[in-house]
């Protein structure tokens, strides 16, 4: 199955759910900018619960980006002005910044990221949308949280299964990647507390010795942590802002030279 494949299949398959930890964090933060009536593009929307969610709470004037015509088609009946792109073709992604550049008050981005190839293209795009001075609120799985970690340790690799995740950051790889393309004055917030990779680490054993074992070490984890630590978290969640400084990305010789 590809990926356009997949993704599809996902939308078709998606019920709405309004109550998703990245979606009511995403809701704090934009309340403690005190900011209504702005524009924004909702980058990767899937089903807009998020952006509905914005239009009611600031009464904003939202746009939603997907590519999936499934989500597409559900959000042009619920009233929504929306934009088909693909961020893994450049024609598509050169077509949305000729018609769309300095546009937006505020792009928002929850839970995309990871499922883009080219972390690079997709935000220097969002550089390139907003207005001068505009937000970025992005978030993203954290691989550094400890049920990834125990997964990782007991599992001999990455998660697999989550839906095309093909990028995967922590805190310090996110916040460097916003750096070098185009974005200042980072804020982290993290969010989330689940235990879902846990459960797969343990699989049908959770009533053997190593069921037990990892449970405990998890709960102690947790209890040890600070929220300060890279692995509090299960959720990454970053507001920045566009700054003069143009992106550069990850180009090796363009990051060793700055380095």
């Amino acid at each position: 199955m590809s990926k356009k494949q997949h993704d599809e299949a996902a939308g078709v398959a998606r019920v709405l759910d309004y109550k998703k930890s990245w979606f009511l964090n995403g809701i704090k933060v934009l309340e403690k900018l005190n900011r209504r009536d702005f524009t924004m593009l909702d980058m990767g929307c899937g089903n807009a619960e998020f952006s509905e969610l914005v239009t009611r709470h600031f009464d904003a004037r939202v746009t939603c980006l997907d590519y999936a015509d499934s989500h597409l088609e559900r959000l042009r009946k619920s009233g929504f002005e929306t934009i088909q792109c693909n961020f893994d073709n450049q024609e598509d992604v050169g077509d949305l910044t000729a018609q769309h550049a300095g546009s937006f008050d505020l792009i928002s981005s929850l839970e995309v990221i990871e499922h883009v190839f080219d972390v690079d293209t997709y935000l220097a795009t969002a550089y390139s949308l907003l207005k001068p001075g505009g937000l970025l609120l992005i978030s993203t799985p954290n691989v550094a949280y400890r049920s990834y970690r125990m997964y990782s340790m007991f599992c001999g690799n990455l998660p697999v299964s989550e839906g095309h995740h093909i990028r995967f950051f922590n805190r310090r790889r996110m916040e460097q990647t916003l750096i070098l393309n185009g974005f200042d004055q980072v804020q982290y917030h993290g969010f989330g507390q689940g235990d879902f990779y846990l459960d797969r680490a343990i699989g049908e054993q959770t009533r053997s010795l190593r069921g037990i074992v990892l449970r405990l070490l998890f709960k102690l984890w947790g209890v040890l942590s600070w929220k300060s630590l890279p692995s509090y978290y299960s959720g990454l969640m970053f507001l920045a802002v566009k700054c003069e400084r143009k992106p550069v990305g990850l180009d090796p010789t363009v990051r060793d030279y700055l380095y």
